[in-house]
């Protein structure tokens, strides 16, 4: 295979990365759903709502630095902890017995939950 060199102009440079960005801001409404240590986790992406195994909650964030509605855009694991990225591009972790405790109180009906450590709780409050 041949490999052939493009010149751009600016304008061309430019036309490109905004088709890109729209195509992006398109997509960041568009529900995000991950099944996570037993858990149907559904986030809309754009709004302080998330919603676990079918029940749907408001959630807000209280750190150091900021108390207040936060979205969450993703849920994962990783090294074994379990992360809720933020709208802020912030990642709030908490470990397993905390995720594991989130799930079962889910399960359970509880309308109030609060998951993490003393450096910020991730708040879930049950809307529906």
């Amino acid at each position: 295979m041949t490999k052939k060199v493009i010149r751009l102009t600016e304008k061309d440079l430019s036309k490109i990365v905004k088709k890109v960005l729209s195509e992006r801001k398109k997509n960041i409404h568009e529900d995000v759903i991950r099944n996570i240590g037993g858990a149907k986790i559904g986030m809309p992406g754009h709004t302080d709502e998330i919603t676990i195994n079918g029940k749907k909650f408001k959630t807000t964030i209280d750190s150091l630095i900021y108390t207040g509605p936060v979205v969450i855009t993703d849920f994962y694991e990783e090294d074994g902890d379990f992360c809720a990225k933020t709208n802020a591009n912030q990642d709030q972790c908490f470990d397993p017995e905390d995720y594991y405790s989130l799930v079962k109180q889910v399960n359970s009906g509880n309308s109030l939950i609060k998951v993490g450590n003393f450096a910020g709780k991730i708040i879930f409050k049950k809307i529906a």
